[in-house]
Parts: structure tokens; C-alpha cells; sequence
């Protein structure tokens, strides 16, 4: 067992040895029993008859049993063993069969030949039950000591009342007979002997006749311990303690085994007190390795009383006379003062005035750490018992206060933390790390709390919290494997709990040391003592808050300084800035002025800088997420708040496929640049730099990206196009957007400006706010296929961005009296969209030039139907607005087959056909009629019947004018799609015709007229044509003749 006491050579509190130990003692060294015949050899004549020679132990004769003990020895072992009955031994159901059975005499050749057969009988009995019920349950091992009990016929030879001598039969068959035949032997009767009551008698002869095998005697009685039931423990207790009374030297050995298998700790106790003088270096050990063995045991309060005194007795001695060296004298009070704190808890020990005041004198004597961390840990965990005695009261105060000081920031941080949070369970735990016990702390009325409490100052504990570092391990207190665990605890707290707005002292420079010097994986609570910080500047106590944020110049001049790589710093000063900058606009909303610079957000100078998307991919993948896994949710949830932009699937697929990244160097990155741009004229060679520049990881690029977008589209778009260099082009920008879209968006727009716009260059905050200016861009983007997928992605990224902006911009005016409502807000941000919509859409119209490449034309539209298709997912509102806006009817055929998503226009087609603007009127019949072509089903049936029917009717037939209008010959044609996909419709589409056909014919029989009546006619005789109805007119020459006109 560990200790750090001196201890003197280990002896019996009785010095004296009795007669018999002494011959033990003899014995077991092997001596010469010649060389000493005035031993007490009484208990011991079996064993030496047994190995010396008969005819030269005269000297034996004085003893009386001595020739009864040769006629034991005499009896031939052959003569009794087969008399034996053997299976007659109890079993279950347990009866009296058996021992009446038992009762019956065999009568052999002589007296004592029949004796031993008895005795043998019952010890064969006793061996083999033992054995069956041994393998049992400890309650049917309780049940047979019961019934061993309840029977005193029971192994009756077993008892010295019984069978005189019986000390003397027992080793004489068990040591010297073979009773293999049998099947048992001595370390079986030995595991068996521990079931009777006697047991403790019995024992004695089995250890003084084979005194070498103590040891081995005594590991098989305390082996058989777990198989014993509770009540029946005091025997096995009981022949322990008869060996240690034969051999106390043996002590030491029995109570290791006790204390090796954490059994019977009171008897382990006793032996301690009564006959080794080893008290506090025992103590240590239990309790240092086995201290629960202690506490889930009931012990004597005679016991504990005594072992208490010992100790203090010890302690006392120790403060009064300390032994040298200093350090032997340290490590005795140490201890000793461990085992009393182990003694308040394991054994609810109390201290009286006395013994109290002799520990608290500990403190004069505390020069080492260790010491004073354990009497402060006595001092918490009696500290209940000193506050309540206003005697020793100032003791406990002065010493309380010597040990945790400002001096000694480490403890005095710590408790102030410990007690300002009420968090007596870490109290508790320092308590448990120190002394390696389980110990456990009184909980302290509020008075002794707010007594405790007053010993910390809120201006000391201030400025002696600013000197933590990640680094402060407050070593030795067990409160964290990890230093900065408790180092950031502690100053949250301190936080939180206004202790620096108390102390008047500002934590900003604290801040951005931490943010600054921040290493992976960052501390769990980093995150939450960010949020403290931004919260405390905000929040003034009884004065104004002392805190000041970190300088917007100072956090700008980093995210410039450092641009090549991502740091924890970039990603903690991202969390910072953006948590600042939703409080402050949350403060706003709320009506709360901030008039205080401190208090206002950072500008948008300084958050566009950020480099969100790249920041986030590094806080999502560095480490397997593993690195910033503390305070990734909130800082993606920041990130979506504040650049929902930056969300696009197909650059996030694009950042996941890309393989490890090879690093380059920054000269040859802009080598590879410069050649491309300088030899544009030769294809070849721009064609394999730009090929090179495409395997290049994209952080490599970021630095030449001016040079290479700025200068390079310009360039392309002159020249007539290049497949494999727009190709290039292309992928590189893709990989430049998927690290930093905010760069590689604004460096596209200024690159394709328009010649109206080469003398200004625009920001990105110019065109959040207002995104139409990206449609004055040189006319040539929409119709150069990869540049023009470019368009759309950033088209994309600012219609996103623009929404949040705008409302940021709304949200900074609300103080403004006169601020337009949020509806007409949305209403704004709803049209700018839609007009975005539009004009692309008008990109889409044929134009004279395309007639050279309809191709070219056909991927335009391809891409935009396909990110159209992708906006009205995501937002439907946007599908109905573009349609009631309107775009070009030529262009209903193509969007209603090539975008997936146009069929929900289906649920609001009929608005647009029952518009009261005739434009919009005509728009939604087109659309209307596309939409039942290609989704013939009951909603268009419906939509058919109920609207496009009766409003071509209105238009046509209930008009007061006898001729077609322009109107009216672009609708009519719908009827024959309608009659052409619903049959249902057939008859009414029919008879709408038949009745325009009465309507435009001549009120005179088969009169023929002229002009635009007669066209009309024409017209609707010709749509009767085309649904297989021949038209009442029989003038189909007629008809034939003007309908190329008419078509």
C-alpha cells in the first residue's frame, strides 16, 4: 500500500509471547524440537510424533495424553475407511433420516479404532455436503448452517463434549491417513469446518499440527467468504481470529488477504488496533486503493472511536515533536490529514473542539502545495461544524483566507468562480480529485454562503481574471484534463456575472487576444463566452457597461493582412462579427436607440470583406468537422441570416469533389496568368495554361483572380468564340465562386459591363440593393452559352442577397417616421424579381442575328427555362407574378414544354383570363390553351369548360361588331386544340363556331358579302374545316383563297 510515513519496525502491541506461540513459532522455522524441550509442545504432540522417531521422546512423557495420542496414531487406516458409508451424507429436501442413519455405532477391534471410524464418518459427511451445498446459492448454504444448528445429533463426533481428545483425532486422520478413497482431504475438511459452530475451536488443533501451512490454512477459510451468508460470517471471523491469537506474527498476512479481497474490514480494523501499530500507514492504503471498501460497511462505534483517537493521538504528537528531515514531517501531516478527512465520511466521525483546533494548527506547518490543498479540502468539508462554532469561526477565516488569496490567483479564481455559481458539486469534486476519496460536502445555510462569498472582492477577482489564458491549468484541483476547460469556465462566469461591469473593467482586448491566438479544436465554450461579451456591451447594470467591441478598422486590417488561409482566427472573428451584428440590429427592431458608436453594428465595408462561404467550408470540414463542431450550428445559422447568397448546391457539390489540394506557388500561379492573357491570339497556348490554371485548387487562384476574370472575359467576349477557352473559363470561375462567390460574382459584372459602364466599376453593395444594373451588361453574354451560365448563377447569387439587403436597409430605417410598411416593402422586393424575370425572358426572344446560329439560341434558352424552372420551385409566387407581368406569347410554346414546373400555373391560369386588362386577358388565354396541349387532365378540362370557353365567347360571339377582331382570330384557334383533347368539349366548341359562323354569314339566304365580314367568315369556316364540320358556306374556294391570308 502507497505511503509517504516513516514507519518504526512493525511489532505486537504484546510483546510477550505466549507459551504456545512460542512453540509455533519453533515449529514452523523448522527448528529442533531436541534443542529446545522446554516448549509447551501440548497442542503439537500430533504432528511430532509424526515426524520424530518414538523411542527418543521420553522428554514428551510429561504430558498425559501422550499415550492415548499413540494409540490414535497406532490404528490401521484399513481397518476404517472400508466401514465407512459413504452418499449418507444431508441433502436436499433436508430430513432427520439421515442423522438418525449416522447414529449407528459400528463396534471395531478397539476403542479407539471405533472413535476415529466416528469421527471419520461425520468428517466425510461434513466434507462431501459441504461441497454440494458450496455450489449453491448463499441461501441454501444459510439454510444447512440452520439446520446444522437446529440438529445437535448432527455431526455430533465433531464436537470435543462429544469425543474426548477429538484435537488429537482429527490431524492424526486428516495429516497422516490417505483418504484419497474417500475422495476428501484436509483443505476440503478445512472450507467445510467453517459451517459449524465450533469451528473456531477445531481449528486450533489444524493449524498447531501443520504450522508451516498457516498461511495456506488461512487463504482456504477466507477463499470460502463469498459462499457464506451474512449471518453466518462471525464463523469464519471467529476462526481467523483464533489463528492470529496462535500466531499474531501471521496478522499482517490474514489482513492483507482481507484487504486484497475487500472482505470483513471491521475484523481488518480490529486486527489493526489490537496487533499492529500501523494505524495511519494501513489507513492510507485503504484508503488511497480501496476506500469504497470502507463505505458500504457498518463498523462498531467503539471501533471508530478508537481508531480516531489513535490518529489523533498520532496528530497531536506529530505537531508537538515533528520529526526531521522537513519533508518526512510534511508528508506524516499529510497523511494524516488525508485519513481524517477520509474517517468524517467513511465512518461519520466527529471532532470535538479539541481535535478541530489541533487540525486547523495544520495551517502553520502547511509549507508545501499538496499540504495546503488538503487542509483546505479538510477545511470545506467540515466546513458546517467550524462556521457553526463562533469560537473557532475566525480560525477557519483566517486560514480560509491565507490560503485563497489574490496571491494566489489560481485557488482564489477558482473559488470565487466555484462560490459565486453556488456550485458546490465542483467544490465537492476538487474536494474528491485531492483526496482521491468519494467524499462528499455538507451543503452551507445562506448565511455561512454569503459569509464565504464576502471574502471576494468584484474589483480583485476583475483584474485577476483578465490574467487567464487558455493555458491556466489551475493544476492540481482536478477540475479538467484540458486547461482551458476550466480557464474559459471560470471567465464566463465571471462575465455573466458581472463582475468585470462591477470592477469597471473592460475585456476587449481579453477578446481579440483569445480570437487572435485561437487554436483547433477550439474550446467548447468560446462560443457562448463570445455571446457573453457582445451581450455585456449592450447591457448596462446600475452604470454604463465599461465594454467596448473590438474596432471595425482593427478587424478589417486582419481579414486584409490575411487572405491566403483560413485561421481559427477568421472563423472566431466571423462568429464575433456576425453574432455583434444581429444583436445590434436586434436591439434595433426591439426600439432600442444606439446612439453610442459602441452599440451600432458593423458596416457593410466590413462584412462583405468576409470570406463567408470559404470561412464555413473550413468550419465544416476541418478536422472532419471535428475542429469548430462547438459552434458550427449557430455559425451556419448566422451564415444563412446574414449571406443566404452563399447557399448554392452545385458550388457546395463542386467544394465536396475536390481532391486534395496540391500547393503552389503564387509567382507561378501569376505566370501561368500572364501567359494566358498574353497569348490570347495563339488558341493552343492560352488553351493549355488555361487547362493548367483549372487543376489548380481555387485558394491558389483567389490572388490572381483580378487579373484573370477582369482581363480575360473582356477579351473573350471580342473575340469570336472559342469552345474549349470559354470551357476553361468557365470551370475556373466555377471553382473561384465556390470558395468566395461574393469575389467571383463582383469580378464577373465589372468584367462584362457594357461600354456605357467602363468608366465606373461597380460594388457589391450597389448591386444588392438594385440588380437590374447586371442587365446592362455587354449584350454579347446572352448569347455565349458558358458565360451566359455564369450570368445566371450570379443573377442567382444577387436576386438572394438582394433580398436581405434591401430589408436590412428597411430595418435601419424603421427609427425614420417616415418609413414605407413592410407589405409595401415585400411588394418592392416581389416586383424588382419579377422585372429580373422578365428581362431574362426577353433575352430569350428570337433576335435578326440569331437566324446565323439558332443553336447558340437554343442553349440560351435551355439554361435560362432551366433556372426559371429552379426559381419557381423555390419560390411559386415568383411564377405567377413573371406571368401576370407578361412576356412575349411566341415564347408560351416553349416555356409550357421545356419548364417542369409550369404546370402549377394551372391554379391560376382563370385569374389571368378574367383580368380586366385586355392584354393580360389575351397573355392567359395563349397560356391557358398551352397548358391544356401539354397537360390534358381534369384541371384543364376545368379550366377549359369553365373560363377559356366562355371568355372566347364573350370576345368573339357577344360582341356587338359583325367582324373578327385581331384578338379574336389569334383565340379562336384555341377551340380546335380543346375539341382536338377534350371530348367532352367537342359539342360546345361546335357550337360556339356554328354560332359565329350565323353570326358573320348574310341575313339574306346564300347572299355572298364582301370585306372584313366575309374574312370573318372565312376564317371560322375554315376552323370548321380543320375539326373535320363542313361550314354551311358553300364558297370553299373562297375559303381556300383567303386562308393563307387569314393564316
Amino acid at each position: 500500500m502507497a505511503h509517504n510515513i516513516p514507519q518504526q519496525p512493525i511489532l505486537a502491541h504484546n510483546t510477550a509471547q505466549l507459551p504456545i506461540t512460542q512453540a509455533f513459532i519453533w515449529l514452523e522455522k523448522g527448528g529442533d524440537i531436541f534443542l529446545n524441550q522446554n516448549l509447551d509442545y501440548e497442542c503439537f504432540l500430533p504432528y511430532i510424533l509424526y515426524l520424530y522417531d518414538d523411542s527418543q521422546l521420553q522428554f514428551l512423557d510429561r504430558y498425559l495424553q501422550i499415550e492415548t495420542i499413540r494409540k490414535i496414531i497406532s490404528v490401521n487406516q484399513n481397518l476404517v475407511i472400508p466401514h465407512i458409508i459413504k452418499n449418507s451424507y444431508p441433502r436436499i429436501p433436508l430430513t432427520h433420516t439421515t442423522i438418525q442413519s449416522q447414529g449407528q455405532n459400528v463396534q471395531l477391534v478397539s476403542h479407539e479404532a471405533t472413535t476415529i471410524r466416528a469421527v471419520l464418518q461425520d468428517v466425510y459427511d461434513l466434507v462431501k455436503s459441504a461441497s454440494v451445498f458450496y455450489e449453491m446459492s448463499q441461501s441454501r448454504v444459510k439454510e444447512y448452517c440452520d439446520f446444522i444448528k437446529a440438529n445437535p445429533l448432527l455431526f455430533k463426533y465433531l464436537r470435543s463434549d462429544v469425543v474426548r481428545n477429538l484435537e488429537y483425532y482429527l490431524p492424526t486422520i486428516l495429516y497422516t491417513w490417505d483418504l484419497s478413497l474417500l475422495g476428501i482431504n484436509y483443505k476440503d475438511f478445512i472450507r467445510a469446518l467453517v459451517l459449524l459452530e465450533n469451528g473456531h475451536i477445531l481449528i486450533k488443533c489444524m493449524t498447531t499440527n501443520n504450522p508451516q501451512m498457516f498461511e495456506e490454512i488461512a487463504a482456504t477459510l477466507i477463499d470460502i467468504h463469498n459462499h457464506l451468508p451474512s449471518d453466518y460470517k462471525i464463523h469464519l471471523r471467529n476462526m481467523l481470529y483464533t489463528m492470529c491469537a496462535l500466531a499474531p506474527h501471521h496478522t499482517f498476512f490474514i489482513r492483507m488477504k482481507l484487504t486484497d479481497l475487500k472482505i470483513l474490514p471491521e475484523f481488518a480494523l480490529e486486527l489493526t488496533l489490537t496487533s499492529c501499530i500501523d494505524v495511519p500507514l494501513y489507513l492510507a492504503g485503504i484508503l488511497a486503493r480501496d476506500a469504497e471498501w470502507l463505505k458500504f460497511n457498518l463498523f462498531k462505534t467503539d471501533t471508530i472511536a478508537t481508531l480516531q483517537n489513535r490518529l489523533m493521538m498520532t496528530l497531536k504528537k506529530e505537531l508537538a515533536e515533528p520529526v526531521v528531515p522537513p519533508t518526512n514531517h510534511r508528508n506524516r501531516l499529510c497523511v494524516l490529514l488525508r485519513i481524517i478527512c477520509g474517517l468524517n465520511y467513511y465512518f461519520h466521525s466527529y471532532l470535538n473542539q479539541n481535535d478541530l483546533e489541533a487540525c486547523l494548527q495544520i495551517l502553520t506547518h502547511a509549507e508545501s502545495d499538496r499540504l495546503r490543498k488538503l487542509y483546505l479540502c479538510f477545511l470545506l468539508l467540515f466546513w458546517q461544524r467550524i462556521l457553526s462554532d463562533s469560537r473557532i469561526r475566525p480560525v477557519f477565516t483566517n486560514a480560509f483566507s491565507k490560503l485563497v488569496n489574490p496571491g494566489n490567483s489560481d485557488l482564489y479564481l477558482i473559488f470565487a468562480y466555484l462560490f459565486n455559481t453556488s456550485q458546490f458539486e465542483q467544490i465537492q469534486e476538487i474536494c474528491r480529485e485531492t483526496l482521491t476519496l468519494d467524499v462528499m460536502i455538507a451543503q452551507l445555510d445562506n448565511d455561512s454562503e454569503a459569509f464565504i462569498r464576502a471574502q471576494f472582492k468584484e474589483d480583485i477577482l476583475a483584474k485577476c481574471a483578465l490574467e487567464i489564458e487558455p493555458t491556466t491549468s489551475f493544476s492540481g484541483l482536478g477540475l479538467s484534463k484540458v486547461p482551458q476547460d476550466i480557464a474559459f469556465e471560470v471567465f464566463y462566469v465571471m462575465l455573466t456575472g458581472g463582475v468585470f461591469h462591477k470592477g469597471r473593467v473592460d475585456i476587449q482586448s481579453w477578446i481579440l487576444r483569445q480570437l487572435l491566438q485561437a487554436e483547433i479544436p477550439i474550446h467548447a465554450k468560446i462560443g457562448s463566452l463570445l455571446k457573453a461579451y457582445v451581450r455585456s456591451i449592450f447591457e448596462d447594470h446600475l452604470y454604463r457597461s465599461p465594454m467596448t467591441k473590438i474596432s471595425e478598422e482593427r478587424i478589417i486590417e486582419f481579414f486584409l493582412e490575411n487572405v491566403t488561409k483560413v485561421t481559427p482566427a477568421h472563423v472566431l472573428m466571423t462568429y464575433y462579427v456576425l453574432t455583434f451584428n444581429d444583436f445590434a440590429k436586434e436591439k434595433k427592431l426591439s426600439h432600442i436607440q444606439n446612439s453610442d458608436q459602441q452599440k451600432t453594428a458593423y458596416s457593410p465595408r466590413l462584412t462583405e470583406l468576409i470570406q463567408a462561404r470559404r470561412i464555413l467550408t473550413e468550419a465544416e470540414k476541418c478536422d472532419n468537422g471535428y475542429a469548430y463542431r462547438n459552434i458550427y450550428p449557430e455559425l451556419l445559422g448566422l451564415m444563412a441570416s446574414n449571406y443566404p447568397e452563399i447557399f448554392d448546391v452545385e458550388s457546395f457539390l463542386i467544394e465536396e469533389d475536390r481532391e486534395i489540394d496540391i500547393p503552389f506557388n503564387n509567382d507561378d500561379v501569376k505566370n501561368i496568368v500572364m501567359t494566358v492573357i498574353s497569348e490570347l491570339e495563339d488558341s493552343t497556348e492560352s488553351v493549355l495554361a488555361l487547362k493548367k490554371l483549372e487543376a489548380i485548387a481555387p485558394e491558389y487562384l483567389l490572388i490572381q483572380s483580378d487579373s484573370l476574370i477582369l482581363c480575360l472575359l473582356p477579351k473573350l467576349l471580342k473575340r469570336e468564340q472559342d469552345p474549349a477557352m470559354l470551357d476553361s473559363i468557365h470551370e475556373i470561375w466555377h471553382s473561384l465562386y465556390s470558395i468566395h462567390p461574393h469575389q467571383a460574382a463582383l469580378l464577373f459584372i465589372n468584367a462584362v459591363r457594357s461600354e456605357e459602364d467602363r468608366g465606373a466599376c461597380f460594388v457589391e453593395r450597389d448591386i444588392m440593393l438594385d440588380p437590374l444594373v447586371m442587365f446592362r451588361c455587354d449584350s454579347r453574354v446572352f448569347r455565349c452559352p458558358q458565360i451566359f451560365q455564369i450570368f445566371l448563377k450570379v443573377l442567382k447569387f444577387y436576386m438572394v442577397g438582394s433580398r436581405l439587403r434591401l430589408r436590412r436597409a428597411w430595418q435601419d430605417e424603421l427609427t425614420n417616421k417616415d418609413v414605407f410598411p413592410l407589405n409595401k416593402l415585400n411588394y418592392m422586393i416581389n416586383s424588382q424579381e419579377t422585372l429580373l424575370l422578365s428581362l431574362l425572358m426577353k433575352e430569350c426572344e428570337t433576335k435578326p442575328s440569331d437566324s446565323q446560329n439558332p443553336d447558340i439560341l437554343d442553349q440560351i434558352r435551355t439554361a435560362a427555362f432551366r433556372f426559371l424552372h429552379h426559381m419557381f420551385i423555390e419560390n411559386m409566387e415568383s411564377l405567377r407574378n413573371l406571368h401576370f407581368l407578361g412576356y412575349a406569347t411566341d415564347l408560351i410554346p416553349l416555356t409550357t414544354r421545356r419548364i417542369e414546373s409550369m404546370h402549377l400555373c394551372v391554379f391560376w391560369a382563370h385569374e389571368l383570363i378574367s383580368h380586366e386588362d385586355p392584354k393580360k386577358q389575351l397573355f392567359g388565354l395563349c397560356l391557358a390553351g398551352q397548358l391544356c396541349e401539354v397537360w390534358p387532365m381534369q384541371s384543364t378540362f376545368n379550366l377549359a369548360k369553365n373560363f377559356i370557353i366562355p371568355t372566347i365567347r364573350r370576345k368573339t360571339l357577344e360582341v356587338p361588331e359583325n367582324v373578327l377582331s385581331d384578338e379574336g382570330k389569334t383565340i379562336l384557334p384555341i377551340l380546335v386544340l380543346l375539341f382536338n383533347l377534350f371530348n367532352n368539349l367537342r359539342d360546345e366548341v361546335v357550337a360556339l363556331l356554328r354560332a359565329l359562323e350565323d353570326k358573320f354569314s348574310s341575313s339574306k339566304g346564300y347572299a355572298t358579302t364582301l370585306g372584313a365580314k366575309r374574312k370573318s367568315l372565312t376564317f371560322v369556316s375554315y376552323l370548321l374545316t380543320s375539326i373535320n364540320k363542313i361550314p354551311k358556306s358553300t364558297k370553299m374556294d373562297r375559303v381556300r383563297e383567303i386562308l393563307p391570308v387569314t393564316q
